[in-house]
């Protein structure tokens, strides 16, 4: 099943060019596979891993967990797109949608690999094929600021994954004079204790750097603003939440080494340090924000930075990191697919051009108003319990310093983005960036599919944050063990 997983994208994008002109039929056949995916996702959660011999790539008890969220995502975002490309501003790009989702499955395929990869190597591989297929649809709107967000995010990227692979390297080093030595995670986990631990030292931070460069943990955040602020809605969706979770499941493989090697607080400090640093750096910016995709992407820097704080302090506060990776998939995306229909309306991205969502469009204001409330932890949003779990481990450790801070930098931010967002929805209706185009008549041309993938994806926020479903708990309780945490 791995292998039809990962060919079936390749095979649907070579077939995307003799439907250059039948676009609703691309996007029928991407929605497809994304509904595919997710039953296949929903199978290995009900089944487990699949038996067998090791291979290059294969399914475990935490892969399933970042595919599961994947799957979702996706099909919200696919079946988003067809509505996206029927609006009036996406006409005079109908002709190259092919290559949109040409691109879009390639990256889709080079996500999964990164997913299922069981060898580092691998997922080094599949992580460097996800900047350069990922890229072509950040410029896919062409323009300076677009090919500009391109490069930058290639560039940096780039240095990013030339750091993990000089931390590959140096984790080959240590492990310089076992018999068989390999670069598979099961030798890894195996043979953790036996390997050198002056190089696993030197390997972690490199590999941190680059792997969290992807991540869009701070500093090497720096790409992320721009490449959301110019990217399709539904690609920031997709961006948040396959791209930065893919490389948080490759960050997790190497901190399980770390853990099994006995230098989990070695570790443990540089995560959380990165992640206090990633709250700090969105609690400067999103108040100045004042691009609202670009208050998204600041937006996901402090999410990665809570999840990586998780990590780091283990026990009950990984469960609620794995957890609040759920959650901000789940809302974020619905978050960036509202920002969509937004420009859809107002054709601007910047917040001061956009105000009375709420008479113009009662429906995105909701969305905007449930997506801010969502992300910003409140209850009974499934956040609400992942942020909850990760201060009461904190409160457990006695780290109350970081608890204080944790708490702080989590208040201004929240501030910040309220700020924004309630003046956009309640501000007065305007018009069409200084047209005399009424942006109600923008509204009226979003069809159903504009606003049912955002629906479903924060009602299915809220039902995690009410009642966590038992073979969820199980398949999360699962993911925590095969880390090797303790203390759930």
């Amino acid at each position: 099943m791995i292998s039809v997983l990962l060919l079936t994208p390749l095979v649907l994008a070579a077939l995307m060019p003799g439907l250059r002109r039948r676009v609703m039929w691309q996007c029928r056949l991407v929605f497809a596979y994304a509904v595919g995916l997710a039953a296949a996702a929903v199978w290995f959660a009900v089944t487990g891993p699949e038996p067998g011999p090791a291979s290059l790539l294969a399914v475990d008890d935490l892969s399933i967990w970042f595919l599961l969220i994947m799957a979702v995502v996706l099909v919200a975002t696919t079946l988003y797109s067809c509505d996206f490309f029927r609006r009036p501003e996406e006409q005079e790009t109908a002709e190259r949608a092919w290559k949109y989702h040409v691109f879009l499955l390639l990256f889709v395929a080079s996500m999964l690999g990164v997913l299922l990869s069981a060898h580092l190597g691998l997922l080094w591989v599949f992580v460097e094929t996800s900047t350069l297929s990922s890229a072509m649809l950040v410029c896919y709107h062409p323009g300076r600021n677009s090919y500009e967000a391109a490069w930058k995010y290639i560039f940096i990227c780039s240095i990013g994954i030339s750091f993990a692979f000089i931390g590959i390297i140096f984790l080959s080093l240590s492990a310089a004079g076992l018999e068989h030595s390999s670069l598979s995670w099961d030798w890894l986990d195996s043979h953790a204790a036996q390997l050198n631990p002056f190089w696993l030292k030197t390997a972690m931070p490199l590999l941190l750097i680059g792997l969290g460069t992807k991540m869009g943990l701070a500093p090497m955040h720096n790409w992320l603003p721009d490449a959301h602020s110019e990217a399709p809605a539904p690609i920031s969706a997709t961006l948040s939440a396959a791209l930065l979770n893919a490389s948080c499941l490759g960050i997790l493989r190497v901190h399980m080494i770390l853990l099994r090697a006995g230098l989990g607080e070695y570790s443990r400090t540089i995560l959380i340090v990165m992640g206090f640093l990633s709250l700090l750096v969105p609690a400067i910016f999103i108040l100045r924000a004042r691009n609202y995709k670009r208050m998204l992407a600041y937006s996901s820097v402090e999410n990665m930075g809570i999840i990586a704080i998780g990590i780091g302090f283990g026990g009950a506060a990984l469960f609620g990191a794995l957890l609040h990776l759920a959650g901000h998939s789940l809302v974020k995306a619905s978050f960036f697919l509202t920002s969509g229909n937004l420009y859809s309306i107002y054709h601007s991205k910047r917040i001061r051009d956009v105000h009375g969502i709420w008479r113009c469009d009662a429906m995105s204001a909701w969305l905007w108003l449930g997506g801010a409330v969502g992300i910003c932890a409140f209850p009974p949003f499934v956040t609400f319990i992942s942020e909850f779990n990760i201060m009461a481990r904190m409160l457990q450790e006695r780290a109350i310093v970081a608890l204080l801070l944790f708490g702080l930098l989590l208040t201004v931010i929240l501030g910040a983005m309220f700020k924004h967002v309630l003046g956009m929805v309640f501000g007065r209706p305007g018009f069409e960036c200084g047209t005399d185009i009424d942006i109600s008549d923008n509204a009226s041309l979003l069809g159903p599919a504009a606003y049912l993938p955002q629906l479903v994806l924060l009602l299915a926020a809220v039902g995690l944050g009410l009642c966590l479903p038992d073979p969820v708990y199980h398949l999360m309780t699962k993911a925590v063990t095969f880390i090797g945490e303790q203390g759930l």
